[in-house]
C-alpha cells in the first residue's frame, strides 16, 4: 500500500490534489508538488563516490574520484541557506580516496576510510570547520575497508560492512565513540554481508538500506538498528530490484532513497519515501535526466541535495540538484492511504480519522473535465476505474471551498 501525494488539514477546509497516470489499465500515482530544480554545479572536478558531512545548514562535500581515474581528497562547502560553494582544506597531502564515509557530530566532521587506488584505508580525519583544518583521529582497529554504510546515534557513529583487500563484501560493525575517540566493534550484521549500502538515522534508530554482498548479489532489503540491544530488525523492503552506490536520506520524519544501480547496471533517477509509522513505501518526482549513482547527498529540514556522481552512460558528473519537499509527511492521521500501485479496476482511498468523512473525490482528465465523482461515506471509499480510458488525469478530493494544498 502506498501514502500518495503531499496533504495538509488547512482549518477544516481543503482541497487535496495529485496526479493520476492511468496506463494500460494500470494506475500509477505521484504527487506534483514536489519538484527538482538545479543549483550551482559542484565547483570542482567532476567525481563519484566522494563522501559528505553537515555541520549546522553547512554541508562539506570532497574526495571521490576522477574521470581520469585518480583519486581526489579537495573539498568544498555548500551553504544551504544561500546556495553557494566555497573552497576549505582539503585533506592532508598523499590521503586523497574515493569509497570514503562522512558523518558530524554537529561541530566537527569525520572522514573514514576509503580506498586510494592502492590501498584499502582504516584512517580517520577530523575537521574544524572555525580552524579550516584536519587531524587524524585513532584509526581503526581493524582491517582496511572501503564502501561502507555509516549513520550516528547519540555520540556514536557506527561504521557498517565495506570491502576489503581480501573480501568483496563483508559483514562487520565498527561503533566509534566521537568524546572519546575510541572504536568498538559490534555483533556483526545478522542478515550478511554488505558493501556500498546506505545508512540514514532517524529517532535513535540507525538504518540500512541496498548493498551488495560477497557473491555480487544486489539487496532491496530494509533493516533497523537497536544500539541499546545491538540488534537489526527487518521492515519492509524497498519494491523494485536491489541496488548499490544509492542514497538514503532523514528528512521530517521520513526516510528518502534515492538513485543507484542494479545488477544488470541500470541506473536509476527515480526517488522514494518510506514512511516509518505504517512501514510503506512512495515513490515520489524522479530526477529529470539520466540515472545516476555514486553522488554525494545530504539535507535540511525540507529539501534534499544530490551533487556529483557518475550517469547511466558512465559519464562523470558536476551538477548539483535540490528537491523541495512542499510539506511533511507527518500529518499521519488526516492524509488519504490511496493504494494499490500499480492498481486495475479499483483504486481504494482511505482515511484514519473521519477528516475525510462527507469530502467529495472528483477524477478529471486533462480539459479539465469531470470523469468519476464520488463521496467518502465512511473511512475507506473504492473507486472503479475499469471503465476510465488510458492518460493523465487529476484527482481532488475536496473538504470545503476556498483553501486548498498540493
Amino acid at each position: 500500500m502506498l501514502r500518495v501525494g503531499t496533504f495538509l488539514k488547512l482549518k477544516q477546509k481543503w482541497i487535496f490534489k495529485l496526479c493520476l497516470l492511468i496506463a494500460g489499465g494500470f494506475l500509477n500515482v505521484n504527487s506534483y508538488s514536489q519538484t527538482w530544480t538545479q543549483q550551482p554545479d559542484f565547483p570542482s572536478t567532476q567525481r563519484d563516490d566522494g563522501t559528505v558531512f553537515v555541520i549546522g545548514t553547512k554541508a562539506y562535500c570532497g574526495t571521490g574520484l576522477t574521470p581520469w581515474w585518480s583519486a581526489l581528497g579537495d573539498f568544498y562547502g555548500f551553504d544551504m541557506l544561500t546556495e553557494a560553494w566555497s573552497p576549505i582544506a582539503s585533506l592532508p597531502a598523499t590521503k586523497e580516496r574515493q569509497y570514503a564515509s562522512g558523518f558530524s557530530d554537529g561541530t566537527t566532521g569525520f572522514v573514514f576510510g576509503g580506498y586510494n587506488g592502492t590501498n584499502f584505508l582504516d584512517d580517520l580525519w577530523a575537521y574544524d570547520p572555525i580552524a579550516d583544518s584536519w587531524t587524524e583521529k585513532t584509526a581503526l582497529p581493524g582491517i582496511g575497508r572501503s564502501g561502507t554504510a555509516c549513520f550516528v546515534i547519540g555520540d556514536t557513529a557506527y561504521i557498517i560492512g565495506g570491502k576489503t583487500a581480501n573480501d568483496f563484501a563483508i559483514n562487520e560493525v565498527w561503533a566509534y565513540d566521537i568524546s572519546n575517540d575510541a572504536w568498538f566493534q559490534k555483533n556483526d550484521l545478522s542478515f550478511g554481508n554488505r558493501w556500498r549500502s546506505s545508512g540514514a538515522t532517524l529517532n535513535d534508530r540507525g538504518y540500512l538500506l541496498f548493498g551488495r554482498d560477497d557473491t555480487n548479489q544486489f539487496y532491496n532489503t530494509l533493516h533497523t538498528y537497536n544500539a541499546q540491544t545491538d540488534t537489526w530488525t527487518a521492515l519492509s523492503p524497498f519494491p523494485n530490484p536491489g541496488r548499490s552506490h544509492a542514497s538514503f536520506e532523514e528528512i521530517a520524519g521520513s526516510l528518502y532513497a534515492l538513485f543507484g544501480y542494479d545488477d544488470n547496471y541500470n541506473s536509476y533517477n527515480d526517488l522514494w519515501q518510506y514512511n516509518i509509522s505504517l512501514d510503506i513505501w512512495e515513490q515520489k518526482t524522479s530526477l529529470p535526466g539520466n540515472g545516476r549513482r555514486g553522488g554525494i547527498y545530504f539535507s535540511t529540514n525540507d529539501a534534499i541535495y544530490y551533487t556529483t556522481g557518475i550517469d547511466e552512460t558512465d559519464t562523470r558528473l558536476k551538477e548539483t540538484w535540490k528537491y523541495k519537499i512542499s510539506a511533511s509527511f507527518g500529518e499521519l492521521t488526516d492524509m488519504p492511504l490511496i493504494y494499490p500501485n500499480p492498481c486495475s479496476q479499483v483504486l481504494h482511498v482511505e482515511f484514519f480519522t473521519n477528516s475525510g468523512t462527507n469530502s467529495q473525490i472528483t477524477i478529471r482528465d486533462a480539459m479539465g473535465n469531470m470523469v468519476i465523482t464520488t463521496l467518502v461515506s465512511a473511512f475507506k471509499t473504492e473507486i472503479d476505474l475499469g471503465e476510465i480510458s488510458a492518460g493523465m488525469y487529476l484527482l481532488e478530493i475536496h473538504n470545503g471551498e476556498d483553501q486548498y494544498f498540493e
